[in-house]
């Protein structure tokens, strides 16, 4: 992946506890990686995400539309 890419994501955030815990799914335009998170953005809003909570990834061609 590299920067401007956009990828179709899958992953649970949240603890579960005082915060509750949540699904996130959608297209977003890759960021960059970190050592524990996988940063994403949607418009101005910057998504991090830890790596060990994604379920499922994957790189869409930047020429398809978007489904």
């Amino acid at each position: 992946m590299k920067p401007s890419d956009f990828v179709y994501i899958e992953a649970t955030t949240g603890n579960g506890k005082n915060n509750g815990e949540w699904t996130i799914k959608g297209i977003y335009e890759f960021v960059k990686i970190t050592k524990a998170r996988i940063w994403l953005k949607e418009g101005d809003l910057i998504i991090k995400i830890y790596k060990s909570r994604i379920t499922k990834i994957e790189v869409k061609p930047n020429n398809l539309p978007m489904d």
